[in-house]
């Protein structure tokens, strides 16, 4: 039998849509693909059914995201740790008149904060970052004049390094977990390490996340303390950040969401945060070859007999979400361009690594609604009821300077309306789109 496979990640911060865009692909695949599969020839018999990835990865929570939704009319909550699917395709009738007697497509959801965990690797040149280019990095890019608590928790960490009497281990793992933990509550995404906001329980026995950065003035006096965070440094990236690249090492294609409304509505902080980790990613870019190299015999052996695939990212979807939220005339082009700037960092890495970039614009699961009559009011339910209200427009570019986020508010409260049956796929917008730049890449 010849297998046409394909692994696919899709990597994204919180509240960005990624979780929502990959459930509803998965269902509209399995109940109407003839709608989203590129190529899709009427009478083919070719159908979709979704199957548990493997034991190395957690399963894509895909039922109980659709459940919340249909059960409940809410948004599905974050998902927080890599998570994966497999869905695998198959044609009816005789499987000796076919070229491809079936598809498989590996789909694995990457929270995108892991990518703060990259700080510092621009200066590795493809090799691990190394806890002092870390430290640095994390230590220059947190506090912002957009968060002013993170500019007073930074001050007050380097006031506890330089205190008379030195400080203990467990003073500054827990003052630098605080000051991580607090910034999250304020949407801050530049956090590293990253597991302590992306892993369920931070208290994991032995889980090698306890370490802090310490500036570089201090480090001679805190040596010790200095050695110990180094060798567990090394330990996460051995057992967290490598085995992400090895993801995307093994991958042939990425999607990237945008949810360019939330970071509007977020301010500057949340701005500047996303836009860093997308930088990071660009830094992974543009060093990915040495990071291939010794990923890629192992995906070649991981692939055996399967066609389709090269065990080398060839392609970047760079995909504006939540489409349905916004006004019509913003929708497409305008959209599209926010897009574009916003992730420059990506193409930039993307282009020197050899990886082909492309746009999109979509709904993963479409809430809100148009009618003729009224071009600038979008309709939709909120609390059960039907409603409606009228968006922002969006900008023509990104502000210059920092913003009042109450100045920017889309279609976002309006809830998503899946049938509690589950018959029929959720209403969604492009993902046909999103799915041909990734199949014919």
């Amino acid at each position: 039998m010849i297998t046409d496979y394909r692994k696919y990640l899709l990597i994204g911060p919180s509240c960005s849509g990624k979780s929502v865009l990959l459930a509803s692909l998965i269902s509209n695949l399995e109940k109407k693909p003839e709608e989203i599969w590129p190529g899709w020839e009427k009478g083919s018999g070719l159908s979709f059914k979704a199957y548990k990835y493997g034991e190395d990865l957690a399963p894509f929570p895909y039922e109980r995201i659709l459940n919340e939704v249909a059960q409940r009319g809410e948004w599905p909550g974050p998902t927080a740790d890599i998570s994966a699917i497999r869905l695998v395709g198959t044609y009816s009738g005789s499987r000796l008149k076919r070229v491809k007697h079936r598809i498989i497509r590996d789909f694995v959801d990457i929270p995108g904060e892991q990518f703060a965990d990259f700080a510092g690797s621009g200066k590795a040149d493809g090799k691990d970052t190394s806890y002092e280019d870390w430290s640095d990095a994390i230590l220059e890019n947190f506090p912002l004049g957009a968060d002013k608590l993170s500019i007073k928790a930074v001050k007050s960490y380097e006031a506890l390094l330089k205190q008379d009497t030195l400080a203990t281990e467990g003073e500054i793992l827990e003052g630098y977990q605080e000051m991580m933990k607090e910034a999250r509550e304020r949407f801050r995404y530049f956090i590293s390490p990253a597991t302590l906001v992306t892993r369920e329980s931070s208290s994991e026995e032995g889980f090698p996340d306890n370490f802090a950065p310490i500036p570089h003035a201090f480090r001679a006096r805190y040596a010790d303390i200095k050695k110990v965070f180094v060798q567990r440094f090394k330990c996460y990236q051995k057992e967290v950040v490598r085995p992400l690249r090895q993801q995307i090492a093994q991958a042939d294609g990425v999607i990237v969401p945008v949810d360019v409304g939330w970071i509007l509505g977020g301010g500057m902080a949340v701005f500047r945060d996303q836009h860093r980790l997308l930088q990071e990613f660009g830094h992974y870019l543009r060093h990915a070859e040495g990071w291939f190299k010794s990923f890629r015999s192992l995906a070649r052996r991981r692939l055996g007999l399967m066609v389709g695939s090269s065990g080398r990212l060839r392609s970047i979807v760079l995909c504006g979400t939540k489409y349905d939220t916004y006004l019509l005339e913003d929708r497409s082009e305008r959209l599209e361009e926010l897009v574009k700037i916003f992730t420059q960092p990506v193409r930039a890495g993307a282009n020197h690594g050899r990886v082909k970039v492309e746009y999109a614009v979509c709904s993963g699961m479409q809430a809100a609604r148009t009618e003729d009559n009224y071009p600038d009011t979008l309709f939709g339910r909120i609390d059960d009821k039907e409603d409606s209200m009228n968006p922002s427009p969006l900008p023509e570019e990104w502000p210059a300077e920092n913003w009042n986020p109450d100045q920017y508010i889309f279609g976002t409260k309006f809830e998503p309306i899946l049938p509690q049956t589950m018959l029929y796929p959720p209403k969604q917008i492009n993902l046909r789109q999103v799915l041909e730049k990734l199949e014919n890449s």
